[in-house]
């Protein structure tokens, strides 16, 4: 991992506060989270983690290694930055802005219910508050993590 203070690209102004991911890194974001997508839930502060990268370093399915970026082989570097990871080429190493890290408050919350009508009562209030919670800045992230069990 390299740290780039400053970095240009297709003309536009110095970008700052950047980092260059590579081989070694003990992080998959370069090759799966990034090119499947990466949503997190950061998502709603920043994007997703692709819209982050400023430039990939690939190798081609004919050997030949290229800097991948909005400028220079831009068809790659949409394809690698919407596509599915692993379809276009091998990713060497990756351009990413970076952030201060946000206070963050997870919760867990393990529901049981002893039928399926309430459990269905539960979940649609649930949705219905959602709005709520998240006008008030509460909620930016939800995932279920279980199939629904009964007792």
């Amino acid at each position: 991992m390299t740290l780039i203070p400053q970095y240009s690209s297709c003309g536009s102004a110095n970008v700052t506060n950047l980092v260059r991911l590579g081989a070694g890194v003990q992080w998959g974001g370069t090759g799966g989270f990034l090119q499947g997508g990466s949503h997190s839930l950061l998502s709603s502060w920043k994007g997703l983690g692709v819209d982050q990268v400023l430039e990939y370093d690939v190798v081609t399915v004919d050997g030949q290694r290229k800097i991948v970026s909005p400028c220079q082989n831009s068809d790659l570097f949409y394809a690698l930055s919407g596509g599915v990871g692993g379809t276009y080429d091998v990713v060497v190493s990756v351009v990413l802005r970076i952030f201060r890290s946000p206070h963050i408050i997870g919760t867990l919350l393990s529901i049981e219910a002893s039928n399926e009508a309430l459990y269905a009562t539960l979940i649609r209030d649930f949705v219905r508050f959602l709005p709520k919670l998240a006008e008030g800045d509460w909620v930016r992230y939800i995932y279920q993590w279980e199939i629904t069990r009964f007792l």
